[in-house]
């Protein structure tokens, strides 16, 4: 869950920088295919590029690593006692907001599924013709006509025959040629798991609209877009079945008539079109990339040895006593000098130095190892506790 949150917040911030652009410089173009080619692909990358990895080593230099780590740690002349305190567990916020996710997604997908149920029922409710393909039912309710899938369900009010009848039908014929449902559905799938994501909904949106230009556009490619125009103004209150149909009688009425009378000239329709490449590159380079520091070893000579700094911990105080645990008769102190004395006899290799930080009973001070481990220039600190 920890990993979740931070990858949803990437994939909100990865779609509201493509939506932006989909917004400046693509909505209320007449290129519609490329607009809804556009909006269905902002949503995978909005979830793959988060995931993308690409490393970038820099180097770091670790000189003074065994100084910053001695800096941290507390030293063995100082006893530190821990007590743990009974409380109260802390409120786990991210099972609560996993919780809020769950319950969201379950309710959407309930209703993703009530939908689909609907249309099966209403396809059942009606009797069907089979024309080339395409089922159509003659339908007497409330949003007839729509379609869904390869099924249109016509209103029997609507004389087929007449003028605006053939560019209703046309404009149905459009949307199961183009496969809109099937975005549609896609959408909705995505939306059940990425509910939070508001940049979604606005595609969700959008993208309705723009199948709704692309019919209208093809309805009218050779007939009167003023006829068309009209019937949009007729707007009914059609049932939605939860946006997965294609209603003809569609709201943001102003836009589809703009769009219907509106001609874009090919130059602005290419460059509109060309400044996505880079923007999706530039995008997806600064989610992918990640910086890693590589760790580089201080500098040696060939000839110089590499040197290991052993601190054999606590000490004899200067009161006198011992600072360690005793058992079995010795000292801590005294265990922990015997092995880093016992390492140092059996060193035999010439590239390798060993530093005591003390090298008899008496307790060494923290500042004091520190500034040995400096000034020896150790790429090794061991401490013996």
């Amino acid at each position: 869950m920890n990993e979740l949150l931070p990858y949803g917040l990437k994939t909100v911030l990865c779609a509201a920088l493509l939506y932006a652009y989909y917004h400046l410089a693509l909505r209320n173009r007449a290129f519609h295919q490329w607009n809804r080619f556009y909006l269905l692909l902002l949503i995978p990358l909005s979830l793959a590029l988060p995931l993308a990895r690409i490393e970038w080593q820099r180097p770091a230099t670790v000189a003074e690593g065994p100084v910053r780590l001695l800096e941290v740690v507390s030293g063995g002349n100082e006893l530190m006692d821990a007590a743990e305190l009974p409380g109260r567990a802390p409120f786990d916020w991210a099972l609560l907001l996993y919780g809020i996710y769950t319950v969201v997604g379950a309710v959407l997908l309930v209703r993703f599924g009530r939908a689909l149920w609907q249309l099966r029922r209403l396809a059942r409710s009606f009797p069907a013709q089979q024309v080339e393909g395409i089922r159509f039912i003659e339908a007497p309710v409330p949003g007839t006509p729509f379609s869904f899938l390869r099924t249109i369900f016509w209103n029997p009010a609507i004389d087929p025959a007449s003028a605006s009848g053939q560019q209703i039908l046309e404009h149905e014929l459009v949307h199961v040629r183009e496969g809109h449902s099937f975005d549609k559905l896609f959408v909705q799938g995505v939306l059940v798991l990425s509910w939070f994501n508001p940049v979604f909904w606005l595609v969700r949106r959008e993208l309705d609209l723009v199948h709704e230009f692309i019919a209208d556009r093809k309805a009218v490619a050779d007939g009167d877009a003023s006829t068309l125009a009209r019937l949009i103004l007729q707007v009914a209150s059609p049932q939605h079945y939860a946006g997965l149909a294609n209603p003809f009688f569609h709201n943001a009425i102003k836009r589809r008539i703009y769009m219907l009378n509106h001609t874009q000239r090919a130059r602005m329709q290419y460059a509109g079109r060309i400044l996505a490449l880079p923007l999706l590159a530039v995008v997806g380079f600064a989610f992918a990339l990640r910086s890693s520091s590589q760790a580089q070893a201080p500098a040696k000579g060939p000839d110089e040895p590499f040197v290991v700094v052993i601190d054999a911990g606590h000490g004899k105080m200067a009161n006198g006593q011992w600072n360690g645990a005793r058992g079995g008769g010795l000292y801590e102190d005294q265990v922990t000098l015997g092995i880093a004395r016992r390492i140092e006899a059996l060193n035999a290799d010439p590239n390798l130095r060993i530093v005591l930080t003390r090298k008899d009973d008496a307790s060494v001070p923290l500042r004091e190892r520190t500034e040995l481990a400096k000034k020896e220039g150790a790429g090794l600190f061991l401490s013996l506790h």
